[in-house]
């Protein structure tokens, strides 16, 4: 009976072929970890990791709460935009800057490597909308519940609920209308391993040393701490008021807070970030590109003292510098790097490899060079200095050719006008033989002058 429908026969494709494997008991554990992550049992994830590389894991818990908030950020997108289209942008300011927040909160939260603790400087918005996230006023409360965040802390407050706090932060920014975005909002994440040291005091404490080096301790602060998620972090919100009416500039110092966290890390012995280079096989196109062309760069660093040096160490392995000039000069701007068929600009390969970065670095390198005292050997000293005269040699020979082809240009020129204006003591008065006598003995000292050789 043959059937159209239904499913079709294995045929070739029928799995009747076996492979004995053998794990000890950490390969064997660690298989049993992986298979049950994916959502396998462990005979169907060795052989598609055998054959494919590619594991499509389960989301767990923690992703899957934040994708639900994702979600939610929908209908209120359709709100804002219908708001904003009837009542125009700036009513709907305060719900834009509220959706913003949530969104730097979850890409945070979604980061999947552990680092050091990170400060993160977020755009500006009312103070209202900044108090009503920290503190989830506008969450889905069956989610956010009042145990999932607490107030570790204040400073120039009048209390700690809701309307006491906008109403603190707002009165004080009324001694500066210049600032027309006085709430600063800033995040400090933590690495997930280091949960376990930081109880609500210690975090405090980190956060409270933050505030003072980033300079923000003269201003009116808030300090909440979020538990939903599995990497510990808190919420600075602050005033760019100052208590004396003056404008916290350091708030919005990303370099500083960058400086900062560094120093907090190293002092509490915070998580470091790991170091590792990325394993090259899982990578595909311009990801595989790029990875490789970061570890070939930070190894050619090390022994570049300039941009002629760093490309020779680059071009060992195939990669390629590719300038950027400002349109219409000759001023180099920017760098790409070329490693087959794929183009990448330094700001994505790192920090460390954009242009100003590396041209600082290599100007540094020259100028410590140049400030040591010379011990060079006695032949390179010989080799320089021999460069050197041959160079003011061939320079002073072209100009005294060029003083003999004008001479000779002049004198054909005197005759052919039947010497009108040649030099000669019988046709010139007392002020023009001066003159001439000076041309001649300026032109005998040139000719007598000693020549380099």
């Amino acid at each position: 009976m043959d059937k159209s429908n239904g499913r079709p026969r294995l045929g070739s494709a029928k799995r009747d072929r076996y492979v004995k494997i053998s794990f000890n008991d950490g390969e064997y554990d660690r298989v049993d970890i992986l298979s049950a992550k994916a959502g396998m049992n462990k005979a169907e994830y060795v052989r598609i990791r055998a054959l494919e590389d590619v594991i499509i894991a389960f989301l767990s818990d923690e992703e899957k709460a934040l994708i639900h908030e994702l979600k939610k950020l929908g209908p209120n997108l359709n709100q804002i935009a219908h708001t904003g289209n009837t009542e125009g942008l700036t009513a709907i300011e305060d719900k834009a800057n509220f959706c913003l927040d949530m969104v730097a909160d979850i890409l945070i939260n979604l980061k999947k490597t552990d680092t050091k603790m990170i400060g993160k400087i977020l755009k500006s918005g009312s103070f209202g909308s900044k108090v009503d996230y920290v503190t989830r006023e506008k969450h889905d409360k069956r989610i956010f519940t009042p145990d999932t965040w607490k107030i570790l802390g204040s400073d120039g407050l009048l209390g700690t609920k809701r309307r006491q706090i906008i109403a603190s932060f707002e009165s004080q920014s009324m001694l500066n209308h210049r600032i027309s975005n006085p709430a600063g909002h800033i995040t400090l994440s933590f690495a997930a391993e280091d949960r376990p040291k930081l109880s609500d005091k210690k975090m405090l404490q980190i956060a409270r040393d933050y505030i003072r080096m980033m300079g923000l301790d003269k201003t009116q602060w808030l300090i909440v701490r979020h538990y939903e998620t599995d990497k510990p972090h808190c919420h600075i919100v602050f005033n760019m008021v100052g208590n004396n009416g003056k404008r916290m500039e350091c708030g919005r110092n990303r370099y500083k807070n960058k400086k900062v966290c560094e120093a907090l890390t190293r002092k509490y012995g915070l998580a470091l970030p790991k170091q590792e280079n990325p394993d090259l096989e899982k990578l595909h196109g311009i990801e595989r590109a790029k990875a490789e062309i970061r570890i070939a760069a930070t190894e050619a660093l090390k022994n570049a003292r300039d941009w002629n040096s760093f490309a020779r160490e680059l071009a060992k392995k195939n990669i390629s510098i590719i300038p950027k000039y400002r349109r219409g000069t000759t001023e180099m701007q920017g760098v790409s790097f070329q490693l087959g068929d794929y183009k990448v600009k330094g700001s994505d390969v790192g920090e460390q490899f954009k242009f100003r970065n590396l041209d600082s670095l290599f100007n540094s390198q020259s100028h410590s060079r140049q400030s040591q005292p010379r011990q060079t050997q006695p032949h390179q000293a010989s080799v320089d200095q021999s460069a050197v005269f041959s160079l003011a040699k061939s320079t002073m020979e072209t100009l005294e050719k060029a003083a003999e082809v004008t001479a000779d240009i002049g004198e054909s020129i005197c005759n052919m006008v039947g010497g009108a204006f040649q030099l000669g003591n019988g046709h010139l008065d007392e002020n023009e033989q001066a003159a001439a006598n000076q041309l001649l003995k300026r032109r005998r000292k040139r000719n007598n002058k000693p020549r380099l050789s």
